[in-house]
């Protein structure tokens, strides 16, 4: 797995980014970084982008054929937040279409 300085959040829109991430570490059971959430509320292309700062973790990491990816994602806001951000720590799962549906921790 490729250290990457951008992530969108869901394949398919570039409406939900994490963007200039610093990673404290990566590659095993866990990767840690500081950055940006870009996010863009009316997901449309006049819309106004608003960028917060984050702290991610991606854990879980899977074998998919031969490409090792992170099954779980988590971003916490340590302040201001997007409207759809229900928490201050959000938890996502990869679905098919990339990281999808705020999840509790089972």
């Amino acid at each position: 797995m490729a250290q990457p300085a951008a992530i969108p959040i869901w394949c398919q829109s570039s409406d939900q980014r994490l963007e200039n991430l610093a990673w404290s570490s990566w590659g095993g059971r866990q990767a840690l970084a500081t950055g940006l959430l870009t996010d863009n509320a009316c997901d449309c292309s006049t819309g106004t982008t608003r960028a917060y700062p984050v702290a991610v973790r991606f854990d879980d990491p899977t074998a998919v054929g031969e490409v090792r990816r992170y099954e779980r994602l988590s971003i916490t806001f340590p302040g201001h937040r997007p409207a759809w951000a229900s928490r201050a720590t959000m938890h996502f799962i990869w679905g098919d279409l990339g990281f999808l549906s705020d999840q509790e921790r089972a």
